[in-house]
């Protein structure tokens, strides 16, 4: 339900609202989609797709290609993501079915804490007939509010490639 408002106020916002930004696609190679992230953040390539940071570091978001053989490392690096950043998960997550640009979506809510405190973090699965993607966004609760018209904006932004 979070979502589907989430989803609609994304909708809304892209209407209301254009902003200079970077369109990239995941992955680089052979694309499923693309994401549009404002220029305003700091983006830069990982080893398995895209990360940026909201312009004072207070949201984080990745965007990493999952498949057959990817799957592990994935895993494995956003474990070891998870700890070098002091992440521990709550367990129950919140999960919420969606689409997004017109590909199919899982969403896991996570109640979590960091060094800083609570905070939340989303790990959404895109699925798509060439391959999947995990998107993670972490956050305190005020501070994803506070950016919630660029994260709506972001999440509005997916489209699956043809």
């Amino acid at each position: 339900m979070i979502l589907r408002r989430f989803a609609f106020l994304l909708s809304v916002l892209l209407f209301v609202s254009p902003v200079l930004a970077k369109n990239l696609a995941f992955p680089d190679k052979t694309p499923i989609g693309t994401i549009v992230i404002p220029d305003t953040w700091k983006t830069r390539q990982i080893e398995y797709g895209w990360e940026a940071k909201s312009p004072d570091d207070d949201i984080y978001i990745s965007v990493e290609i999952v498949n057959d053989k990817l799957i592990n490392k994935v895993a494995n690096s956003n474990d070891a993501w998870m700890k070098d950043n002091k992440i521990r998960l709550q367990p129950n997550p919140v999960i919420e079915e969606l689409l997004l640009g017109g590909l199919f979506a899982k969403a896991f809510k996570y109640q979590a804490t960091d060094e800083n405190g609570p905070t939340v973090v989303f790990q959404i699965f895109v699925m798509a007939e060439k391959g999947a993607a995990m998107i993670t966004i972490w956050g305190s609760e005020e501070e994803q509010k506070t950016r919630e018209k660029e994260l709506n904006s972001i999440m509005n932004s997916i489209k699956a490639v043809q």
